[in-house]
């Protein structure tokens, strides 16, 4: 949630403020989300929301293969490859 409201224009720590996430926790939080930076931030959502739809049922792939995919995406400098 701090991902999507940064991609909408907030600043990274009050992105964290707002979404509850504890004091002791934020600047590891705020560390992660510079980390990956705007381009993966604005797909991060996105790439959530399909994961657990295809963990429902969406896909026929097994939940390994679609954990993995899903941290390849997150381990990619260029998320559109």
């Amino acid at each position: 949630q701090a991902a999507r409201l940064a991609s909408l224009g907030q600043s990274i720590g009050a992105a964290i403020a707002q979404t509850g996430i504890p004091s002791f926790a934020a600047k590891a939080a705020e560390d992660q989300l510079r980390h990956l930076g705007r381009r993966r931030l604005d797909k991060l959502y996105d790439w959530v929301l399909q994961l657990n739809m295809d963990l429902r049922g969406n896909s026929v792939l097994p939940p390994r293969t679609l954990f993995e995919s899903f941290l390849l995406k997150l381990a990619r400098k260029n998320p559109a490859a």
